[in-house]
């Protein structure tokens, strides 16, 4: 209880500020999966679908939703599949879209009675070339239901007792993103031109530890995320020339808290709370957010 105060009186006290929470190109929701057993019979399968709500800039609000699919080939190895809809809500109006698919593999080895070692890999696809519009004006990133670019996806995980320890690398490999957004058309001067908008990697580092009540009914997970912005982003001016923005790289570290409820062996809910604690200076991919609250229900069969 101590904790989720904390975390909301942090919330509060930056809650003016211009932030990210976690971030929505994906990397924050590449974690490590295991396997359970109920009844001495092993779950291989999962269905898991979810809502997200996110604060952005200039009154900007996201109302998501997620489906996911898990199956376990083995103890050892698993894939999931994810389908997202975002939809953003702002002063430019209201748009929603199917926005990504990410297809994950996990493969758990060096497992000892205390630990173990977690790989994975997987990609992120995206349904939209990031250039929806509204009565025909194109929109910033802040707006839209994917970046447009085909990311690769690598991630190592340690476990230990209740400690899990994550680093993992979003590396966008295909650049499709074909928004046509300029600040200088636009009637409001809040959002960076990024027209042909072409992003960096991000790296990421993750400590986490997972406690557990004593008819293991609920658990309550804190994080710490840390994520380096690898480079700076550009896009292309109106005489097609392109263009760096500066300062859009850097590093940006989120507490976050995770809380489960098992309603059976089979069934789950969870909630969680993400906020900015450090934030990098300029951020033309749109993943702007002061909060990020999720609850989502899980079945395992």
């Amino acid at each position: 209880m101590k904790l989720i105060l904390s975390l909301l009186l942090i919330y509060i006290s930056i809650n003016m500020a211009v932030a990210q929470g976690c971030s929505d190109a994906g990397i924050c929701y590449f974690s490590a999966h295991k396997s359970d057993i109920v009844e001495e019979k092993v779950i291989k399968n999962s269905i898991d679908f979810g809502y997200v709500f996110g604060k952005g800039p200039k009154s900007v609000t996201y109302n998501n939703a997620y489906l996911g699919y898990n199956h376990d080939f083995s103890e050892q190895f698993n894939l999931s599949l994810r389908t997202t809809y975002n939809q953003a809500h702002g002063d430019f109006g209201t748009i929603g879209q199917l926005g990504d698919v990410f297809l994950v593999g996990n493969y758990n080895f060096l497992k000892t009675e205390k630990s173990s070692w977690e790989s994975s890999f997987g990609t992120k696809i995206p349904l939209t070339s990031a250039n929806s519009k509204i009565n025909g004006f194109a929109l910033p990133m802040e707006y839209q239901p994917s970046l447009g670019t085909y990311d690769a996806l690598f991630g190592i995980t340690y476990h230990y007792a209740y400690w899990d320890f994550n680093s993992s690398l979003q590396l966008p490999v295909i650049q499709s993103n074909r928004n046509s957004y300029f600040d200088e058309f636009s009637a409001s001067n809040d959002y960076p031109s990024t027209n042909l908008f072409k992003r960096r990697s991000d790296l990421l580092l993750r400590g986490s530890y997972n406690f557990i009540t004593a008819n293991q009914k609920w658990s309550f997970k804190p994080n710490l995320i840390g994520i380096y912005h690898l480079g700076n982003d550009s896009f292309e001016d109106v005489f097609g020339q392109r263009k760096t923005i500066a300062d859009s790289k850097g590093f940006t570290v989120n507490a976050n808290l995770i809380s489960e409820y098992s309603i059976t062996n089979q069934n789950s809910i969870q909630w969680s709370l993400a906020i900015p604690l450090v934030v990098r200076k300029v951020k033309p991919d749109g993943l702007t957010r002061a909060l990020i609250t999720q609850v989502s229900y899980q079945y395992k069969f």
